[in-house]
């Protein structure tokens, strides 16, 4: 299928010929949807008021009033990731087409945090 640019000035019309699409390569497709979600997980964890998604998890390993909250983050965490790697396989395999950025981080599950560290 051709496209068509109209010349309001001269009245004249040019056909163009289709670009190919170009589809990132698994890597580059891995690599922007990766950082999507690295980004999704440190908003999380900054609405809770740490740094981003490591000083989160890294409370999960030490005893604590926060040890609770930072396994629930870790383990979620952890269940993101999967669910985005699943994504992209199917994508990747041709199940399914590619989501948006915002369908894609619509699709993780929700953070529930402790009610004892709130």
């Amino acid at each position: 299928m051709a496209r068509y640019e109209y010349n309001a000035q001269t009245g004249e019309t040019t056909e163009h010929e289709d670009l190919p699409v170009v589809y990132p390569s698994p890597a580059e497709l891995q690599a922007q949807y990766t950082a999507t979600l690295d980004a999704f997980i440190d908003a999380t964890a900054k609405m809770r008021g740490y740094d981003n998604r490591v000083t989160c998890a890294l409370r999960a390993g030490y005893p604590g009033p926060l040890q609770a909250e930072g396994q629930a983050f870790a383990l979620w965490m952890e269940s993101c990731y999967a669910a985005g790697r699943q994504v992209l396989a199917d994508v990747m395999s041709g199940a399914r087409t590619l989501p948006t950025p915002e369908a894609f981080i619509a699709e993780m599950p929700p953070m529930v945090w402790p009610e004892a560290a709130q």
